[in-house]
């Protein structure tokens, strides 16, 4: 039996299907001993995290008052400093505050995320707002980052329709919605 609406942020999960062919990827370097951005609860960046850019274009965790430039798809391959002197067969699947690492982004405003919402009703169809910024789960490696809808309008997410899921979707708190990327970057 499926439940509507269950609480579980987890990020930006990109929708790549055939109506899109090749969506813009790029890569883009995230510096070590990073600090957070003025909006940003963390500077973790996990897969699924909406990120901004600092001025030498490193990616850094965005928060709900940064420019999102893309939604983390991929974290490059790279060993973990703590196993084996970093020759381990491991690779980061999140990049912790004092790590340094390369990100395969989606900055694609043509692509449609599925993201979980504070609330969502009808009248909130193709309404722009910003995310909900929350610390990502170091245990599951996962992000936290939902849709604030309550908050009132913003500008980093465009949000297009609830997902049409009858069983497990519906209107209201903790619903799951589809977005684009609202911010035009060059």
């Amino acid at each position: 039996m499926a439940y509507p609406n269950v609480f579980s942020p987890n990020g930006f999960l990109p929708l790549l299907g055939d109506n899109i062919k090749s969506p813009k990827l790029i890569k883009r370097p995230v510096l070590g001993s990073r600090v957070a951005t003025a909006s940003a609860t963390e500077v973790i960046l996990s897969n699924y995290d909406a990120y901004t850019l600092d001025a030498n274009g490193n990616a850094k965790h965005a928060g709900p008052n940064d420019v999102v430039y893309g939604i983390v798809s991929a974290i490059v391959l790279a060993p973990l400093p703590s196993v084996m002197n970093a020759n381990g067969p491991l690779s980061q699947d999140q990049i912790l505050a004092a790590d340094a690492g390369t990100i395969i982004g989606i900055e694609d405003p043509n692509v449609l995320f599925e993201v979980q919402t504070d609330t969502f009703a009808a009248a909130n169809r193709g309404g722009l707002f910003n995310l909900v910024d929350a610390l990502a789960s170091t245990l599951f490696r996962q992000s936290r980052q939902s849709l604030n809808v309550g908050g009132g309008a913003g500008v980093q997410f465009r949000a297009i329709d609830i997902v049409a899921r009858p069983t497990d979707n519906v209107l209201g708190a903790n619903a799951r919605v589809f977005v684009k990327l609202a911010q035009a970057v060059a």
